[in-house]
């Protein structure tokens, strides 16, 4: 018989994350999750680095919060996030937001448990990518999203945002050509709904997962942004997706992480 924990034989999520609560996850293969190592504890400290990519605390700036990837109009005061319409702070099974993980330290200090709170638009995201996300290693802090899925109509009215907000080569500096192409549409001289309809049709066009993948099929692929301002430690998040295997483009300028998880069937 195949040895538990290998590629042929793997942990159940069940049996991983009992092992991992009690502290003796030996690592290995988790079924829906991959290889997983066994705890270490890692030992951080914070300190300040250049402006542009530090986190910042000051809850005045989350509220100037600069995403092209997400939804100007339904973003709102992040200093305070109960207050805005960003969807529910429980997971889509209902389970609570906040879990506490293992006893390695995560951002808090060696021997604090980790504790990751995931909140903004959590209803957009599937129970497969939110328990990936409160069982990162290392980090320890809050997740909160600001934008997930969107329809065609969704995405050309934030790029039209986006461009009156912003000006038309920030927005070109950031997609690449099918977005681009859908940027070249906006005319300053004609309306807004004008300018949307221009893009939807320019979006329809091109591929709509070719100008974003937040427009891919949710059920295969959970795109979604995370505020950057809001990660205790954004150094420690980044190198946490790595571990995992998780890819993302880090938006500094933009406030955001962009994280993508390809759905298990």
């Amino acid at each position: 018989m195949n040895e538990k924990g290998t590629l042929s034989n793997p942990y159940s999520q069940e049996e991983f994350y009992a092992m991992l609560n009690a502290g003796t996850w030996p690592g290995g293969y988790v079924q829906g999750l991959g290889y997983c190592m066994a705890e270490i504890t890692v030992v951080g400290s914070s300190s300040s680095s250049d402006a542009s990519e530090s986190d910042s605390s000051d809850s005045s700036e989350w509220s100037d919060i600069s995403d092209p990837f997400s939804d100007p109009d339904n973003i709102g005061d992040l200093s305070n996030p109960d207050d805005n319409d960003q969807g529910s702070n429980s997971s889509s099974d209902g389970s609570s937001s906040e879990d506490s993980g293992s006893n390695s330290s995560g951002g808090g200090g060696s021997g604090s448990a980790r504790v990751i709170t995931i909140s903004g638009k959590t209803n957009g995201i599937s129970s497969y990518t939110y328990n990936i996300l409160k069982n990162l290693p290392y980090y320890s802090g809050e997740i909160y999203i600001t934008s997930v899925a969107r329809t065609v109509e969704e995405q050309a009215r934030a790029m039209l945002n986006n461009i009156k907000r912003s000006g038309v080569q920030s927005q070109l500096d950031i997609y690449a050509s099918a977005g681009d192409s859908v940027i070249n549409v906006y005319n300053k001289d004609l309306s807004d709904e004008q300018n949307r309809q221009n893009m939807i049709e320019k979006i329809k066009e091109v591929g709509p997962s070719n100008v974003s993948k937040h427009c891919a099929d949710p059920s295969v692929l959970n795109v979604f942004d995370v505020s950057r301002s809001m990660l205790s430690d954004v150094d420690t998040f980044k190198s946490a997706l790595v571990f995992r295997g998780i890819y993302y483009i880090d938006e500094p300028k933009n406030n955001c992480v962009h994280i993508e998880i390809p759905q298990t069937n």
